[in-house]
């Protein structure tokens, strides 16, 4: 089984007149047939995988509410009407792509700036909540 795709980075780009998007050649997307595309629950953005998840209840869930997008030999893949709506893309409009470990997220270019910020605040968090980290001003200068 070959090892599962690390999707990393943000990426900007813009959708063409047909509403295809041209993946960046970092996301090793090219060489793959397609991706499994599926509707945030939550947010207007489109959840891109390379495959089903493994186990079989997940796997009849995503298939019920996903769409195979066949990637074509330049390395584009379609948004239909459909998807566009769900992330609020009109055609030719800028898109930005989202790597986050396992899958990528597809949105908006408008509505990533707006929660780009969460998602920022959201790991300095993580990534301080077991330091003790020094703010100037905020705290005494370390010893």
């Amino acid at each position: 089984m070959a090892a599962q795709k690390i999707y990393r980075g943000i990426h900007s780009l813009k959708s063409d007149s047909k509403g295809r998007l041209n993946l960046p050649a970092s996301l090793g997307c090219k060489d793959l047939d397609g991706l499994v595309l599926i509707s945030h629950p939550e947010q207007p953005a489109i959840i891109a995988r390379e495959q089903f998840i493994s186990d079989e209840a997940t796997d009849t869930l995503t298939a019920m509410f996903s769409q195979f997008s066949k990637i074509d030999p330049d390395g584009r893949i379609l948004l239909n009407a459909e998807q566009r709506d769900k992330i609020q893309l009109k055609r030719g409009e800028a898109v930005t792509i989202v790597g986050m470990k396992n899958h990528f997220q597809i949105w908006s270019t408008a509505n990533w700036k707006i929660v780009e910020p969460l998602y920022a605040d959201e790991l300095v968090r993580r990534l301080t909540s077991n330091l003790d980290v020094f703010v100037p001003g905020k705290n005494r200068s370390p010893s």
